[in-house]
């Protein structure tokens, strides 16, 4: 569901891109406004939708089909988790990430 914020941010974005094309005749020239980006990066946008992947597996024990409906949720739990209308800042080359999520420290 999208809240008040998200919806302003989405119409403010398109507006200004449907601004941007009629001054510019190309989309190709358009850059993302700044007020529709989330204060973190891919990166740790990735880490923190991975932050429930040990928990998951380790409730699924040895069982091979278990484990393969908990990769499952996994991957889907993230799909979810990462799509969102705000986007993340374009990572950097060499940009490294390192916090804890749920107990585990995480280095990317």
């Amino acid at each position: 569901m999208i809240n008040k914020k998200k919806k302003k941010i989405l119409s403010e974005t398109i507006s200004y891109t449907a601004k941007k094309v009629v001054e510019m005749g190309s989309l190709s020239n358009v850059n993302l406004p700044t007020f529709g980006m989330k204060p973190e990066s891919a990166l740790e946008t990735f880490c923190k939708c991975m932050g429930a992947a040990p928990v998951i597996l380790e409730r699924a024990g040895k069982n091979p089909l278990e484990r393969m409906k908990s990769f499952n949720a996994i991957i889907l739990s993230m799909s979810i988790l990462f799509n969102d209308i705000l986007k993340a800042f374009n990572p950097t080359l060499g940009e490294t990430f390192q916090g804890d999520l749920g107990g585990s420290p995480v280095y990317a």
